[in-house]
């Protein structure tokens, strides 16, 4: 599979950082970091080096079309703790073939509606792209 990624490559004061960005799913998948030393000697084309530990993630949604929607739901607690509705809200939101976010630190994410609370939050899917 061939995918377009952007690749960003940071030099910091103890090591060099590596990131590879999926621009389908817009999901970071790679994220590295290399000491000075070792990525000098991988750019100088010494076979096999440089061993890196990397971290990856996301690696199901690679390739695929990221889909995000806007949801609001009516929420029975009376409470503007936002740890205790986005716990209500994974708990109470999830649709099949979604994920929720339960992010509620925007503002507009928690609402008052005829003595109501209302959360607004977004849900999110990966689709084959066609």
């Amino acid at each position: 599979m061939k995918i377009k990624a952007t690749l960003s490559i940071a030099y910091r004061q103890d090591c060099i950082s590596i990131r590879i960005h999926d621009e389908a799913s817009r999901i970071e998948f790679l994220d590295a970091e290399i000491s000075h030393h070792e990525f000098s000697r991988g750019l100088s084309s010494l076979q096999g080096r440089p061993f890196i530990e990397c971290e990856v993630r996301g690696l199901q949604w690679i390739g695929k079309k990221c889909v995000t929607e806007k949801r609001s739901i009516e929420c029975p607690l009376t409470t503007y703790d936002r740890e205790k509705l986005s716990e209500w809200l994974r708990a109470n939101a999830q649709e099949e073939g979604w994920l929720v976010s339960a992010h509620l630190g925007s503002q507009g994410s928690i609402d008052s509606r005829d003595g109501k609370t209302i959360l607004n939050y977004s849900v999110t899917k990966y689709v084959e792209v066609e």
